[in-house]
């Protein structure tokens, strides 16, 4: 699951090194056709969890594309991060109330932001 202030980047590698790792050790000794078939179901699966631990705007996105790849999915992931990123306000307006403190767009908590 991406953690609170991950960036899509960092989370779709640990994801990708996990389905790396298993993949490897799910395939030892077994024939081609095996493999490749362990292969696709462990990619597969890695899909719907990278999916699934994404923030809500970006997965609700990602449900709705049609993707072909693993490669695809995160690159579409890392887009509409961006695109997320760009509907921030860039400053708070500390003149609009003199009573109240800055908050985090991320975390909400006052003091930094």
């Amino acid at each position: 699951m991406l953690n609170k202030f991950e960036k899509v980047q960092d989370y779709a590698a640990r994801v990708e090194l996990d389905l790396y790792r298993l993949v490897n050790e799910e395939t030892k000794d077994k024939t081609v056709t095996e493999s490749r078939t362990i292969t696709k179901v462990l990619t597969l699966q890695a899909q719907n969890i990278f999916v699934e631990g994404l923030y809500f705007q970006i997965r609700m996105v990602l449900r709705v594309m049609r993707v072909n790849s693993f490669k695809e999915m995160i690159k579409a992931a890392l887009e509409e991060e961006q695109a997320l990123e760009n509907l921030k306000p860039k400053y708070v307006n500390k003149n609009a109330n003199i009573y109240s403190k800055p908050k985090c767009y991320n975390c909400d908590n006052v003091g930094h932001y």
